[in-house]
C-alpha cells in the first residue's frame, strides 16, 4: 500500500484500488492469468462489452485522466484484469460490494442487476477469495 496519499486517495474505492495494485505487483502472473476463462476471440465477449461500457462512463467523468495515471503509476505491463477491476471501482463506486462475495454470488448478482462491474471485478474476486 502507498505510504503517502495518492492522487486517487479521495476516490470512494481508493483502498480497494491500492489493494489491487499491491497484489498485482506482488503476484503479476496470477493477475495475468485471471482472465483465462474469457474467450477473447469471441466478438461477443462479455468482458470486452463490460470494458466498453465502463470506459465510456469514465470518459464522460472527471476521472478519465486519473485512471490513466493510476495505470501508469504501476509501471510495466499491466494486466487487463487489473485495469478492468480498477476501472469498475472508479466508474461504479458501489461495485466494491462484489469484492465481499463469492464468485458464484458475483455472477448471479451481476446478471440479476445487469451490472458490468461484476464481470470486470470477477478476476479480483477470484484472487481475493483464493488468498
Amino acid at each position: 500500500m502507498p505510504s503517502s496519499p495518492t492522487k486517487w486517495s479521495h476516490l470512494p474505492n481508493a483502498t480497494h484500488i491500492d489493494w489491487i495494485i499491491s497484489d498485482f505487483q506482488s503476484r503479476p502472473e496470477l493477475w495475468k492469468h485471471a482472465l483465462t476463462g474469457f474467450d477473447f476471440e469471441d466478438p461477443e465477449n462479455k468482458w470486452f462489452h463490460a470494458w466498453d461500457i465502463a470506459y465510456l462512463g469514465l470518459s464522460h467523468s472527471n476521472h478519465h485522466y486519473l485512471f490513466e495515471e493510476i495505470i501508469y503509476s504501476i509501471q510495466g505491463i499491466v494486466s487487463y484484469s487489473v485495469q478492468g477491476a480498477i476501472l469498475a471501482l472508479m466508474v461504479w463506486p458501489d461495485s466494491a460490494r462484489f469484492l465481499t462475495m463469492r464468485p458464484d454470488q458475483v455472477e448471479f448478482m451481476g446478471a440479476l442487476l445487469n451490472q458490468p462491474a461484476s464481470t470486470l471485478l470477477m478476476p479480483a474476486v477470484i484472487i481475493l477469495k483464493n488468498n
